[in-house]
This record gives C-alpha cells, sequence and structure tokens, in this order.
C-alpha cells in the first residue's frame, strides 16, 4: 500500500507567491495547492481531499464545514 502525500489547500492568500512555502514543504513530503477561493461553493470544492486548510479571507461557514 502506498501513503498520499498530506495535502494542504490554501483557500485564497494576499500573497503574490507561496513559492518559499510550497517548496518547504514539498521537502517533508507535504503537497500545497493553492486556490482563489472567494464562495463557499469554491472553498468545498477546493478543500474536498484535503489534510489542511489554510484561510485568508475565503468563507468558513457551517454549510462550508458541513461540506468538507
Amino acid at each position: 500500500m502506498t501513503l498520499q502525500e498530506p495535502l494542504v489547500v490554501v483557500t485564497d492568500s494576499e500573497s503574490d507567491s507561496m513559492e518559499i512555502e510550497t517548496r518547504e514543504a514539498a521537502e517533508s513530503g507535504i503537497r500545497v495547492v493553492r486556490f482563489n477561493c472567494t464562495t463557499e461553493d469554491e472553498v468545498i470544492d477546493a478543500a474536498a481531499n484535503a489534510d489542511v486548510v489554510l484561510v485568508d479571507l475565503a468563507p468558513i461557514t457551517e454549510r462550508v464545514i458541513a461540506g468538507l
């Protein structure tokens, strides 16, 4: 059985780049994927398979939590 690398989803970020964070995470076997979510549906879709969700301004509502 092969274990999948943990997935960190960044729902949105005002930073221009996450290159350093992504590289450092990759060195530890962690995959980071960045999105530009602005709606509940976008957050639910983006974070559906995430092990960790990092949020800046995207909406995290009861509906989003229930949808994850």
